[in-house]
């Protein structure tokens, strides 16, 4: 670094002037970023009051008083030269209270005809009026067993509500219905609606009347499991409508203005076009890459690409748009039209095209930031990306504040704003050398490829490397936090894969531009870009086979991103001072000591540990070991629930070690359709079966492909019946007491495994779904049959049998999978009431049904169950 020379020069008098400095030359000061960009001071302001409002349980009105109080000392302070930073320090707690006002009321208050009003603790039925408010998405149905068949979800904005009897029951409801003053009456607010069936008619803007099982939205059921109504609530819908069927569903006729269903119109042909390029297979994700749809069947996709880290391909991304706009722009030119002339044009193409896509945040920021860099050239003003950036986060969270806490728009902010901020330091650490270099080369007028390689591909590796490298540092502690996983992969395969998104994007948009003049043309655009996407799906599955793709991680805490963002600001901007480096290597050690702290497993529980998870109606337990072994016991549903959705993130969530047994019960699916998982999670290990399972006779034959699938993935089965016993561990002992060896005609239910697992002298009862003649058989064991902990066979389902069964035991406490609390009806109606009544103690007895994700520890002489919603019947601790 060269010091600046000083110039000393005489006063007619003798006296020396003042020292004359002249900056060094080849350098020019940039102003501070804050000079240059005064909105990144208001948007992190806002961010603060918004996380200030969220998570500070204060009232309204000590943020309104903050709010006015700040205001009125910032307007007093501002005509006061020397106290100018005390009026803007002033100004900016202002800001800050008036976010956390703003958010308190549009995200915790409703109005008094919201249709949130409507629900209560039970499903109502209602009939309700409205506008279809998004595009319908139809749910495929899977091949999996005991999966649900296809379904279309969509949003509804909804206008007038007719109510009937607030009961879950369908038959009383209707009776109560009969009796009730039915009116239509006002109503406002958005409803997630599922319709059980595929409907195909229905179109965003169409305006519809629904019958159906108006609700609350219910959060999850287990721990780790995806919050989908906290996700919900964050987009302004805060009820669900569930469909029986499209006959529940009438079409009206409504007059709507002529240029909205001339947008419909369009919108609808738009997506059409796509759909038709690209199919049943690549349809979906050429709606995503080019119209910004989120579509079910990219659910696979989407998780292969959020392990390699590159999800953000599939949302509308500043880099979609400088493809597309930037093509236009060079269109512009290439006719000879002025620079303004070209930004009128991209403006309006720009507007265009966002009423055509589906809004969601990256698309909305990146329009706001190219529409404010058309309009920086339309003025002739000065353009600053990171002002721009803050104005679209700005104006995004004043219209929805709840959008801070999404990933989505994490992510997407996050990632722009460290291509904005760290673009040119990372260029300049990675490959100054090289361009200080390439500036002393001299090249012969002949010489055009040398010169093309060292300048033009240079500069085009060179800004790919740091714009993917900056990309990952800025998203990588947010995947970490969000989704628990590490994808070191994520730089270079996001190099690879820009090309072939670019692929895709360019003939995507040219399709659907030249569609209304040349169908023809656009249509064999449309097939190339399809091309370009299957070529990418490809890529995508070929990249999912990598070693070392992803790791997952256990939680991690805020203030990791907190930190890791400040070791990377310290990185780049205060690493030339000696003190920014020492504060740079605290910064590094306590990031890392969270990080490692975090990351530790859950201590073995030092006995026997049963979670009975909530799948509605089905079983899946997870059992661990005094030493901490982690076994499952059962893993299905009738509900259709994904196995990749439900036991991985729980693992995670209670830091739980990799699956390294597995027992399925017996034969029907609602056992162990949420296998095989992944092998992140999963073994290989023993996977324990009935003699007779996967070996044909009557029982589906999806337990043979289990079997099949199971034994490609490495793991080793055995075959268990009456009589056998083995260790889980030094400590523990598993006792199979029933189905016996000899084959005696017995029904699939009878076929299931009864495995009573004892430590430390406490013992646990799993008996799957044995029926009335195997729970005979086994109440004659005796003492053998007693149990601590007994999960009542076939869901709690009622039995002749079953109190007999229930006395052998002699329970301390009694668990029920089951999708309903059973209350006992039919034939002997009286006789299982009584019998449910008897057992249903507080403290003693707890159904997944009411209170979720069940765990019971047994601890020496003590148990204590822990539930996952506390304030249903039956929930607490037991000691």
């Amino acid at each position: 670094m060269h010091d600046a020379p000083v110039v000393s020069e005489l006063e007619p008098g003798g006296e020396p002037r003042p020292p004359i400095i002249h900056p060094p030359q080849g350098r020019t000061a940039r102003p501070p970023v804050l000079l240059r960009a005064p909105l990144a001071a208001v948007a992190a302001a806002m961010m603060a009051g918004l996380v200030l409002g969220r998570y500070l349980p204060l009232p309204s009105g000590f943020w309104g008083a903050a709010a006015v109080a700040a205001l009125l000392t910032a307007l007093a302070l501002s005509s006061r030269r020397h106290l100018r930073a005390a009026a803007s320090l002033a100004l900016g707690v202002a800001i800050i209270a008036t976010s956390a006002l703003h958010l308190r009321y549009a995200c915790f208050t409703l109005e008094g005809d919201h249709i949130a009003t409507a629900t209560g603790e039970h499903a109502v039925l209602a009939s309700l009026r409205g506008r279809v408010a998004s595009m319908p998405q139809t749910h495929a149905a899977s091949s999996r067993p005991g999966r649900p068949a296809a379904r279309t979800s969509f949003l509804l904005e909804v206008r007038e509500v007719l109510s009937s009897a607030p009961d879950h029951s369908p038959a009383t409801a209707s009776r109560s219905a009969a009796s009730l003053p039915r009116r239509w009456e006002r109503a406002s607010g958005l409803v997630r609606v599922s319709v059980q069936e595929v409907e195909d008619r229905l179109q965003p803007g169409m305006d519809v009347e629904i019958m159906g099982w108006l609700g609350r939205l219910a959060g999850p059921d287990n721990p780790g499991q995806t919050d989908w109504a906290e996700l919900a609530r964050r987009h302004g819908v805060h009820a669900r409508l569930s469909v029986e069927s499209p006959e529940a569903i009438a079409l009206l006729k409504v007059e709507r203005p002529w240029y909205q269903r001339a947008i419909w119109q369009v919108r609808s042909a738009f997506r059409e076009h796509l759909w038709a390029c690209g199919g049943l297979e690549q349809g979906p994700l050429l709606g995503a890459l080019i119209a910004g749809e989120r579509q079910p069947a990219l659910r696979q996709l989407n998780r292969m690409m959020v392990r390699a880290g590159t999800a953000h391909f599939l949302s509308i991304s500043g880099m979609h748009l400088a493809i597309f706009l930037g093509f236009v722009y060079a269109l512009c030119r290439l006719v000879s039209l002025t620079p303004r002339r070209s930004a009128w044009a991209v403006l309006i193409v720009l507007g265009a095209y966002v009423a055509l896509a589906e809004p969601n945040p990256p698309l909305l920021r990146s329009a706001l930031m190219a529409g404010c860099l058309c309009l920086g050239a339309i003025l002739r003003r000065p353009y600053t990306s990171l002002n721009a950036l803050s104005a679209a986060a700005v104006f995004l969270l004043a219209l929805d504040p709840m959008q801070l806490f999404s990933p989505g728009f994490q992510l997407s902010f996050a990632i722009v704003a460290a291509l904005i901020l760290l673009h040119r330091a990372i260029r300049r650490r990675l490959f100054g050398r090289f361009l200080r270099r390439r500036g002393l080369i001299v090249f012969r007028e002949k010489d055009w490829l040398g010169r093309f390689l060292h300048y033009r591909a240079a500069d085009a590796g060179i800004a790919l490397a740091t714009v993917s490298l900056a990309a990952w540092a800025a998203s990588m502690p947010l995947v970490a936090v969000h989704f628990g996983l590490f994808s070191p992969y994520a730089p270079v395969l996001s190099i690879l894969l820009t090309p072939l998104v670019a692929a895709v994007l360019v003939p995507g948009y040219l399709a659907a531009a030249l569609a209304p003049l040349a169908p023809n043309l656009g249509y064999a655009l449309g097939r190339v870009s399809a091309m370009a996407a299957d070529w990418l799906t490809a890529a995508v599955n070929a990249g999912d086979h990598l070693p070392g793709l992803s790791f997952s991680l256990y939680p991690l805490s805020a203030w990791v991103v907190v930190l890791w963002f400040a070791a990377l600001g310290l990185l780049v901007w205060a690493w030339r001072w000696r003190l920014g480096r020492i504060a740079l290597a605290g910064v590094t050690l306590l990031l890392a000591g969270l990080t490692a702290a975090s990351q530790a497993p859950a201590a073995p529980p030092g006995g026997l540990e049963l979670h009975l998870l909530d799948v509605g109606a089905g079983q899946c337990a997870v059992l661990r070991t005094p030493t901490g072994r982690t076994i499952l016991i059962d893993a299905g549903s009738q509900a259709g629930l994904d196995g990749q959705e439900l036991i991985p993130p729980f693992l995670r969530e209670r830091r739980l070690g990799r699956v390294e047994a597995v027992f399925v019960s017996h034969a029907n699916a609602d056992h162990f359709n949420a296998l095989p998982g992944e092998p992140g999670w999963m073994g290989p290990g023993w996977l324990y079966l009935n003699p007779w399972m996967g070996l044909g006779g009557d029982e589906p034959s999806e337990a043979g492909a289990l079997l099949r699938e199971m034994d490609h993935l490495g793991w080793r089965t055995q075959r268990l019946a009456a009589g056998r016993t083995f260790p889980l561990d030094d400590q523990t002992t598993v006792e199979v007491l029933w189905p016996p060896l000899q084959p005696r005609d017995l029904a699939i239910n009878d076929t299931s495994l009864v495995l009573r697992v004892s430590a430390g002298g406490r013992s646990i009862l799993l008996p799957g779904d044995v029926e009335a003649h195997g729970q005979s058989a086994l109440a004659k064991l005796g003492d053998r049959l007693r149990s601590d902990v007994l999960v009542l066979p076939h869901h709690g389902g009622w039995r002749k049998t079953l109190p007999e069964f229930v006395a052998a035991v002699q329970p301390k406490v009694i668990l029920v999978s089951a999708g309903r609390d059973p209350q006992g009806t039919g034939k002997d109606a009286d006789a299982s009431r009584v019998f449910y009544r008897s057992i249903k103690t507080p403290g003693r007895y707890f159904c997944t049904a009411r209170s979720g994700w069940i765990c019971v520890r047994l601890r020496g002489e003590f148990e204590e169950v822990e539930t996952m919603r506390r304030g249903e019947q039956g929930t607490g601790n037991r000691e």
